[in-house]
């Protein structure tokens, strides 16, 4: 059997290729989404940047279907691809093979969970950050992008009917656990532990470049965290779907509490958690116990790989 093209090739070669993956796929995906949303929706070539104005409610439906098109042009379909053409196994390239038992799993859901007093945290520290006064013009736009980009949520995640919570289960959790992961852990990861020759650098360095990717320099460390975690559990378990599992956990308890509780006073006070007065003890309390999740899951890990190398 042939091997594939860029099995053999330097980490860098593969990345510059990753990149052109996801230009070409992107592009391509983005020209199907415009000529499919003509008919679907009802709208013309030329009236579609009015059409996907976020101010008017009714155009909505038209951005998600973009949003959902652009997502699998992104962060499905390259990191696939790339699985193909630097390995003769892509399953196994993408640790997609790898099965870990209810446990882990279960543990990964708790780490998830009492991180957030800690991704809270580092969320009000990096929204106090500031660029020196030189730099107050950029600081003002990034500022205006990012508050474009929270009422783009808030759009996104008002909904009224189960239906349309489905539809944003769908659409800002799964797709974004699957396509993320399998990129920027999946691929990427591999890739810099490949050139770098070192695990933590690759965790780290795919961890940046996770929270790069959303533009959102006031939400730069949280997710940078978030990443770490992912990247950590996935070395540990050698499974892909351990940080999907995680990053999905994150994203649809955001939406299920938005649906269900967002005009209540529980759902301010959960946003305020690791933030308020008593954030000293919410911290002790939540990287306490994140200390013994890790360490259980890592021991765990590491007698179930022992048992299949049996």
């Amino acid at each position: 059997m042939k091997k594939p093209l860029f099995t053999d090739s330097h980490p860098f070669t593969k990345f510059l290729f990753l990149l052109f993956i996801i230009v070409v796929s992107f592009s391509i995906l983005l020209i199907i989404g415009l000529i499919t949303a003509i008919p679907l929706f009802g709208i013309s070539l030329s009236s579609f940047q009015e059409a996907v104005n976020v101010n008017n409610p009714e155009n909505i439906g038209l951005i998600k279907y973009m949003q959902f098109i652009q997502h699998i042009g992104i962060f499905i379909v390259p990191p696939l691809v790339a699985a193909f053409v630097f390995s003769e196994n892509p399953k196994s390239y993408l640790r997609a093979d790898t099965k870990s038992s209810f446990v882990l799993y279960f543990l990964a859901g708790l780490i998830i969970v009492f991180a957030i007093p800690l991704i809270n945290y580092t969320g009000a520290i990096n929204a106090k950050l500031s660029l020196p006064e030189s730099l107050s013009g950029l600081e003002a736009k990034i500022k205006a992008m990012e508050e474009a980009a929270k009422k783009m949520t808030d759009i996104f995640l008002d909904v009224k009917t189960p239906g349309g919570l489905a539809v944003n289960i769908i659409l800002i959790a799964l797709l974004p656990a699957i396509g993320e992961e399998f990129l920027f852990r999946g691929v990427l990861l591999k890739i810099f532990k490949e050139w770098t020759r070192n695990e933590h650098a690759a965790v780290l360095i795919s961890a940046f470049l996770f929270s790069a990717v959303h533009f959102q320099f006031y939400g730069f460390l949280p997710r940078f965290l978030l990443g770490v975690l992912f990247g950590y559990l996935f070395v540990l378990s050698k499974n892909i779907w351990i940080p999907v599992t995680m990053h999905f956990i994150n994203n649809g308890l955001a939406v299920v509490l938005y649906y269900f509780m967002h005009d209540t006073d529980l759902y301010a006070e959960a946003e305020k958690i690791g933030t308020d007065s008593s954030s000293v003890m919410s911290m002790f309390f939540s990287v306490t116990v994140l200390a013994v999740l890790i360490y259980t899951f890592h021991t765990i890990s590491v007698k179930e790989k022992a048992k299949e190398n049996q």
